[in-house]
């Protein structure tokens, strides 16, 4: 009988790629290929410069119940940054701000309770 580890292929070095990758890895599995089309990794967890300032692309937000997430942060080493409950960052300024008064910055709130309705409706 062969002890040889199976082959694994992960496709997509996105988050939840890597993850499984990682997962494996912790559980003893070695032989595992991850597969991505970008030159990076990250998928949409990731940032792009554009003159001279960076810029967070898809999901990149962590609470305080991602506890699994938060614990494979801290064993990777990675950087994470606490901000305001509830406030997202205006680059324009750079000053954080309430979300919903972000969302609202040069919205016509009877456009957006409309949109908030027929939306409410589709559902």
């Amino acid at each position: 009988m062969s002890t040889q580890q199976p082959r694994i292929g992960i496709i997509g070095g996105g988050a939840s790629g890597l993850a499984v990758g990682h997962y494996l890895y912790k559980n003893g599995y070695q032989n595992i290929t991850v597969l991505e089309r970008e030159p990076h990794l990250g998928g949409k967890c990731t940032s792009v410069e554009y003159e001279g300032a960076e810029y967070d692309l898809g999901g990149d937000y962590v609470t305080p119940t991602y506890t699994q997430v938060l614990a494979m942060a801290q064993e990777v080493g990675a950087e994470l940054t606490a901000v305001p409950s509830r406030h997202s960052y205006d680059f324009a300024d750079q000053r954080y701000h309430a979300t919903i008064s972000s969302v609202m910055s040069g919205v016509n709130p009877v456009a957006f309770l409309v949109a908030c309705v027929r939306y409410w409706r589709l559902q």
